[in-house]
């Protein structure tokens, strides 16, 4: 289904039911900054974690070639 077809969909819905759809959106976008949040603090720490970049590092060297460059 493409955006413009969801869209004509609901709004053939009766009105009391927008109020709803609005809030379940606010919860979905809500759900993603926190997913988004909870990656980026994951990356960092990784990142910030020498023994493991030292472990990805030999990692994907092994598997891809020597391809990750200091």
């Amino acid at each position: 289904m493409t955006a413009q077809a969801l869209i004509s969909e609901i709004e053939t819905l009766p009105k009391e039911y927008l109020s709803d759809i609005s809030n379940f959106i606010a919860f979905l976008r809500y759900k993603r900054q926190v997913i988004y949040t909870d990656l980026e603090a994951g990356y960092k720490a990784m990142a910030s974690d020498e023994e493991y970049e030292k472990e990805a590092k030999k990692w994907v060297n092994g598997y891809f070639g020597d391809t990750w460059d200091d």
